[in-house]
């Protein structure tokens, strides 16, 4: 498949909305009010089950607009078919408070928290292939260390971390568990640029 990937910009801002308003999920589906603010937004459980999708779509707009929000976009036909939201981990704040055992003090330490593929298009290997694009991109930010969270064993309801056989195949270690997932690192090459 012919994909071209770029970083999230503010001028991308318009595809991104779409791709979550249209394309991301299927109609109904209980995660399409979440819009990848998720891991930004640091309230307890049921306060952030009271946030509406179009609270959540606003603040991440502005995020977005602000350079704040950060993450690769796949592009097909000119159309957003897939997402990877991976940013420094320290600009997570929910994922710090989740990962309060780990070093949170470390800036060069970049986190991918979520891939989203349009369902016509999964099974493709365009995760596969934004995990390649992310571990470059974020070596080129000056990241140092590449972290992600698979959920142990295969649970559907958190398959958006992505799975630990395709973090295993692009050569990411095992270092940790928590309670529902494995933590796994790449160190990342430092860009000559």
């Amino acid at each position: 498949m012919d994909l071209t990937i770029k970083p999230l910009t503010p001028a991308l801002v318009d595809d991104y909305l779409r791709f979550f308003d249209h394309d991301a999920f299927p109609k109904g589906n209980e995660w399409a009010g979440c819009y990848c603010y998720y891991y930004h937004c640091c309230v307890t459980h049921s306060e952030w089950a009271g946030r509406s999708g179009d609270m959540n779509r606003r603040s991440v707009t502005e995020l977005i607009l602000r350079g704040q929000h950060h993450g690769l976009l796949a592009y097909h036909a000119n159309r957003v078919v897939g997402w990877c939201h991976a940013a420094p981990r320290h600009t997570l704040p929910r994922l710090v408070k989740m990962l309060n055992a780990l070093d949170e003090t470390d800036t060069t330490v970049a986190s991918i928290v979520c891939f989203l593929v349009a369902p016509p298009y999964r099974g493709s290997g365009i995760a596969r292939r934004l995990l390649i694009s992310c571990c470059e991109f974020m070596s080129n930010q000056g990241m140092t260390l590449l972290e992600a969270y698979p959920p142990k064993g295969n649970p559907q309801t958190a398959h958006y971390h992505g799975s630990q056989s395709m973090y295993l195949q692009a050569g990411f270690t095992p270092v940790a568990e928590l309670e529902h997932y494995v933590v796994v690192q790449k160190p990342l090459r430092m860009s000559s640029l």
